[in-house]
């Protein structure tokens, strides 16, 4: 695998001009205000998803439906999966600058499994915690962790797949309603023998990082 994207990707959310304060978060802490189609693109997957504030909550939770095929699983390329989820993210505290935000996720998976056969992954509500913190009302930058469980099911066969990353990221508002963030995901990995993703008894790398752009309207 090659890095060299990744400082290109960090650097770019470093220098893309932002308007005076912050807009919707990407992948932070902040729910959105209003509906947000989300793009994301890197390794190792894409994703499509359009993120919804909850009427009633006062702007404190928002649920994104999403889309995701992934093309590779931990560092090794080759393992080829589609998701469909879903993701929450509940604001619990937001002190000026300072975010926090419990998220989720219930993801459903379709992987390959062996004979031929397609196996059925079931996320475990994917707990976690985010931070985002405004710099200057011009940047963003997150930092979380996650619990990454699923369990897959074939005919005669269950297996467990798990990853812990740190959640790392960055934001800036491109444009009103236009918003442009960096995800990074790194950590562990581990799962029983079979056909899930992980298939190592061992514990093994986790990696990801992705580049998104959303649109608010």
């Amino acid at each position: 695998m090659r890095y060299g994207g990744i400082p290109l990707a960090w650097a770019l959310a470093w220098s893309t001009p932002a308007q005076a304060g912050i807009g919707d978060n990407l992948f932070g802490a902040r729910p959105v205000s209003g509906t947000q189609l989300v793009v994301s693109a890197g390794f190792p997957d894409v994703e499509l998803g359009v993120r919804v504030p909850i009427a009633g909550t006062r702007g404190a939770v928002d649920l994104m439906p999403r889309a995701r095929f992934t093309y590779a699983s931990g560092l090794t390329p080759g393992v080829l999966e589609a998701t469909l989820g879903i993701d929450l993210r509940w604001r619990v505290f937001d002190q000026g600058r300072l975010t926090g935000a419990v998220i989720g996720s219930l993801p459903v998976h379709l992987a390959p499994g062996p004979r031929g056969a397609v196996g059925v992954g079931v996320g475990l509500l994917w707990p976690g915690f985010m931070l985002t913190w405004e710099i200057e009302g011009a940047v963003d930058v997150d930092v979380g962790f996650q619990f990454q469980d699923d369990l897959y099911v074939l005919p005669g066969e269950v297996a467990f797949s798990g990853r812990v990353p740190l959640l790392l990221g960055m934001g800036v508002e491109l444009a009103t309603g236009w918003q442009l963030g960096v995800r990074t995901e790194v950590g562990p990995s581990f799962g029983t023998p079979g056909f899930a993703p992980a298939r190592p008894t061992a514990v093994g790398p986790a990696f990801r990082l992705v580049v998104g752009v959303g649109w608010t309207f």
